[in-house]
């Protein structure tokens, strides 16, 4: 869309994230969710994740601690709908602090992160609202690695792999689709031209 002073209109990631919430409409509206117990939000009924792909911008390195497995949980503030394929993106924020110390301990001292790229894949199956008795069920690495608090949710993924990474622009809380990014035009060819080619 061009505007009246024949400019193109930026796009942020709070008008991506409007859209995709336009487009799906409420959780409760999801055919293949099931709602089950308190803490147990959402799990896949059977593993139809559907034909559009995501993406989820994890800040470094806890990008890198989920697709090499280093942590189970995902930890976010907000739910969202699964199952669906999600390839994980790093930041672009940069290495500092407790953070720099934890990437030094847990994947080594020439851990350099792929800062705007996507760099893995996997499947988000199952989300589980925080409890006092599930955080307290938690290792203390998984403690260690996450934002747990009660009520905040717990994102699980299976098959995840790491891929040749591929340069994006990430959208910050939600998963992005990626066949409808704006900031990223013919993203989802780019990533098929690499992926399952390798």
């Amino acid at each position: 869309m061009i505007a009246n002073d024949g400019t193109k209109p930026k796009v942020n990631c709070v008008q991506l994230e409007l859209f995709q919430l336009d487009k799906f409409g409420t959780l409760e509206s999801q055919p293949f969710i099931e709602k089950r117990s308190p803490s147990l939000l959402y799990q896949e009924q059977q593993l139809d994740i559907g034909e559009e792909w995501f993406a989820l911008t994890v800040d470094a390195p806890f990008s890198d601690f989920l697709i090499e497995e280093i942590k189970t949980w995902a930890t976010r503030r907000t739910a969202t709908f699964c199952p669906k394929r999600v390839f994980i993106h790093t930041s672009q924020k940069k290495l500092r602090g407790s953070n720099k110390k934890l990437a030094r301990e847990y994947l080594g001292e020439n851990y350099q992160p792929r800062y705007g790229h996507i760099i893995g894949t996997g499947i988000l199956f199952s989300i589980v609202t925080m409890t006092e008795e599930f955080i307290e069920k938690q290792t203390p690495d998984e403690i260690k690695l996450g934002i747990w608090k009660v009520g905040r949710k717990a994102w699980r993924f299976k098959h995840l792999e790491r891929i040749q990474p591929i340069p994006a622009i990430g959208c910050q809380g939600t998963p992005w689709s990626i066949e409808n990014s704006k900031l990223n035009p013919h993203l989802r060819e780019h990533i098929e031209k690499i992926w399952r080619t390798l």
